[in-house]
């Protein structure tokens, strides 16, 4: 299973598909109780199940910080299974730009403010990404299979 949807009188789980390509897809699924809420991104190999979080963050209830953990706002995977992200502090706003492999943890390629890095500019083409950071257009490879 990819992800699933409940939804019940105190407890709502939801999932959106993000993007499938070949054998993988990037899936967000989210959470909401009485106790917490949360979303985690994924990046799911569709043959055999496993997947690899990208980030994910969580709130509880009672708690007056703000959400703990990192938002997906866009993310590109190729039919390979690599792929990048950029993925925004909860606490501080930061963007980080992350890249994947096939089977590798996100590694950060860049870093910067809200402001810096205008988090939805990314974009994949072929195997090049593309950002923006300060108003420069940056690029960089994809990690090797």
């Amino acid at each position: 299973m990819i992800a699933s949807r409940l939804t019940g009188s105190i407890y709502t789980e939801t999932f959106r598909l993000r993007q499938v390509a070949g054998a993988f897809a990037a899936v967000t699924s989210s959470f909401d109780d009485q106790y917490a809420s949360g979303e985690t991104t994924s990046v799911v190999n569709l043959r055999s199940g496993t997947r690899r979080k990208i980030a994910s963050l969580q709130h509880d209830a009672g708690q007056a910080a703000e959400r703990d953990g990192k938002r997906v706002a866009a993310i590109y995977v190729t039919s390979g299974g690599r792929g990048a992200a950029s993925v925004v502090d909860s606490r501080g706003g930061d963007v980080e730009i992350v890249a994947f492999g096939a089977h590798g943890t996100p590694q950060p390629i860049d870093h910067g403010t809200v402001a810096d890095i205008p988090a939805e500019s990314l974009t994949l083409a072929r195997a090049t990404l593309s950002w923006t950071h300060a108003g420069a257009v940056r690029t960089a490879r994809l990690p090797k299979p």
